[in-house]
Formats: C-alpha cells, sequence, structure tokens
C-alpha cells in the first residue's frame, strides 16, 4: 500500500528529528484523526438480531429483575427502531405518542435540538412498521404493567421495582452497549452514510438529520422545498435500509 509505505516513511523521519528524554516522548497510541468510527451495516443488522431474540427469550419473565430486563429490551428496541427512522438526536425521551402521529399521513413533528423558538423543529413521516411497533409498545406497557401510559413520558426504562427511568443517553447507553457498543447517536451517522453511499442527494440526507443554517430552512416560511418530493426521494433510499 503506497499511502501506509509514505505514512511509515514520514513517521520515521519525524521521529529521528524529535529529542528523545522523558520530558518529550512521542507514541503511536493506535488512535487515529478523521472520522469517528461507524459500524458496518453486518454489524448493526448482528445488533437488532441479537436484541430481537433476547426479548424472544425474555418473555416470559417471573421475577421482577426478569420483568426489568424484558420491559426494558423492549423499550430498546422501540427506540432504535424509531431512531434508525427519523434520526433523532439523542435526547430525553427520543420518541413521540401515538396520538401525536397523524395516523392518515403518518406525520409527526420533533423538536431535538432547538432553544424553545421551534427554529429547529422538522416534521416527519414514520412508516407503517414503525407506527406498527409504536401502538404495540403502548399495549405491551399497559399489559405488562397494569399502568396507563402518559404522553409525556411514552416510552421508559424501568429499575428492579418496576419504577419508570426517563429514556435518556445515559439510560440507553448501559443497555444498549450490550449489542452495539457505539455511542447512542451511532444510527444518525450510521443511517446518513448508508444513504449517500446509496446515492441519495445530500440535502435530502441534511433535511433528515435536521441539519440547516439561516436561509438553508427547509420547513421555513420561504422554502420551495416540497415534502412529497422529500418524503418520496428519502423513502427510496431510507425503505430499503430499514
Amino acid at each position: 500500500n503506497v499511502a501506509l509505505d509514505l505514512s511509515n516513511q514520514m513517521w520515521g523521519a519525524l521521529t529521528k528529528k524529535l529529542p528523545s528524554h522523558p520530558g518529550f516522548v512521542l507514541k503511536q497510541s493506535g488512535q487515529h484523526i478523521g472520522n469517528r468510527p461507524c459500524p458496518s451495516r453486518a454489524a448493526v443488522q448482528r445488533a437488532i438480531r441479537t436484541l430481537r431474540n433476547e426479548i424472544c427469550l425474555s418473555a416470559q419473565p417471573i421475577t421482577d429483575e426478569e420483568t426489568q430486563r424484558h420491559h426494558n429490551l423492549v423499550t430498546l428496541y422501540t427506540i432504535w427502531m424509531f431512531s434508525y427512522t427519523t434520526g433523532i438526536r439523542g435526547i430525553g425521551t427520543p420518541y413521540v405518542d401515538p396520538s401525536e402521529v397523524d395516523p392518515e399521513l403518518r406525520l409527526t413533528t420533533l423538536v431535538d435540538k432547538d432553544s424553545g423558538i421551534g427554529y429547529k423543529a422538522r416534521l416527519v413521516q414514520l412508516t407503517v412498521p414503525l407506527l406498527k411497533q409504536m401502538d404495540l409498545y403502548k399495549e405491551f406497557i399497559s399489559r405488562s404493567l397494569r399502568v396507563p401510559v402518559s404522553p409525556r413520558m411514552p416510552c421508559f426504562f424501568i429499575d428492579d421495582k418496576r419504577n419508570p427511568i426517563e429514556v435518556r443517553p445515559h439510560t440507553i447507553a448501559p443497555i444498549m452497549n450490550e449489542f452495539l457498543p457505539f455511542p447512542v447517536n451511532i444510527h444518525r451517522r450510521f443511517v446518513s452514510s448508508e444513504l449517500l453511499d446509496a446515492g441519495c442527494p445530500p440535502e435530502v440526507v441534511s433535511a433528515w438529520m435536521g441539519h440547516w443554517h439561516r436561509g438553508e430552512e427547509p420547513w421555513g416560511k420561504y422554502s420551495s422545498l416540497s415534502f412529497a418530493d422529500f418524503t418520496r426521494e428519502l423513502s427510496t433510499f431510507l425503505d430499503p435500509l430499514l
């Protein structure tokens, strides 16, 4: 590999010119400079298969600890499904209650990076499988915990006493790391990379991620973006991935 040989030559030349004393020692650490790591499609698929298998294996809990594990795995699966579809950021309760979704158009709004003025609010269209899973999850909570689901906390983890725990990045991570040891927000990097590699227009990917600057707002008053065209183009690349 020419690039690797050149890199090694440059490293050797650099280290020869550096003074060698305890106060200044330069070592190769195994780390790298560049884009943050991203899991492969095979790794994500394997993680989801393993998670689904664990959900099936824990489907008949007896103890409080077994109930806790089963509930939290189902919650993680539902959160993942919502996150990989919508690109929502890692916030407190990265989810919406089914009552906030238009059932015919499958539309809802996300506000996941905002100061309270709604500037970063964006419109998203959910998939049919996701809507079905959201309804099943709501039914699951009502049946297994025998508690009504509040729109203010439409999803939650539980402790071993069945007390609710808010879904946040630091509560997702310990459960997620068993299946996919990456940052909680990795779905955004993974899906955006897959979309771009598949040929999805960059402006469509940016709108899906909620990335824009002043004057580029896709949902702004003076935007010429057609939401129908946007969702049609996005679904062409996103649906096969999901």
